[in-house]
This record gives C-alpha cells, sequence and structure tokens, in this order.
C-alpha cells in the first residue's frame, strides 16, 4: 500500500510538473476535459515529450483511469498554485514592507454575445 501511495504521488507530481511549466510560461493548457492524452493540447504534448525520457510517467499516460490530466484536476492544481502565490505576497508584505498599495482594474469585454469581467489586480510594496 505504501509502495502505491508513493509511485502515485511521483506520478502526480510530474503531471503537476508540467501543468506548473505551462502556466508560468502563460501558455494554454487546456484539454477537451476527457482526461485522455491525444496529442491535440500543449498539457498533452508536454507530457507525451516528458514521457520519452521517463518510465515512469510513460506507465501512467498508459492507463486509462487516474492520469490526473482531466480539467478538474487541472483546474484544481491551477487553484491551489494561485493560492501559494498569493499567500507568498503576502508573507513578503507582512515581513518586509511598511508601505503597499493595490490596485484594481476591471473591464467589461462586450465584443462577444455574452459580457465578460476582466479584472486585474496589482500590487506594490
Amino acid at each position: 500500500m505504501a509502495e502505491n501511495k508513493r509511485r502515485n504521488r511521483s506520478r502526480y507530481l510530474k503531471v503537476m510538473t508540467a501543468l506548473r511549466f505551462l502556466a508560468r510560461q502563460g501558455l494554454a493548457i487546456r484539454s477537451d476535459g476527457s482526461g485522455e492524452i491525444d496529442g491535440n493540447f500543449n498539457h498533452d504534448q508536454l507530457l507525451l515529450l516528458l514521457q520519452k525520457s521517463d518510465d515512469t510517467l510513460k506507465t501512467l499516460l498508459t492507463q486509462k483511469k487516474h492520469t490526473y490530466t482531466c480539467h478538474a484536476v487541472q483546474n484544481e492544481l491551477l487553484q491551489i498554485m494561485a493560492s501559494r502565490i498569493v499567500r507568498e505576497i503576502v508573507s513578503k508584505i507582512e515581513s518586509s514592507a511598511s508601505y503597499f498599495s493595490v490596485t484594481v482594474d476591471k473591464a467589461n469585454d462586450i465584443s462577444t454575445s455574452t459580457i465578460k469581467h476582466r479584472l486585474s489586480v496589482f500590487g506594490r510594496f
């Protein structure tokens, strides 16, 4: 049982590392949501590239279940990463900054049939 947990954790971290790379580069991540690796999306392509040098990842991606690549898992991982970044920024502000400012700007995108709201937050310390 412990070996299975260790193996799953290792696989999960590899998928998360690929997701983190794409997010840091500002690249599109999304797959079609099926959870299957078909090679049509950036996340899929990156995992297919990484599996060439990683037998553990290759084993994971050949499974039909529990590949950790469906959109729900990707969204949850991105949310966790975003929360961690916010916590780190708040910690830096609390420990070193005497003053800080936050600027928030909202814009409505009416170019499509549904109005989309864009919110930008900028912090300075």
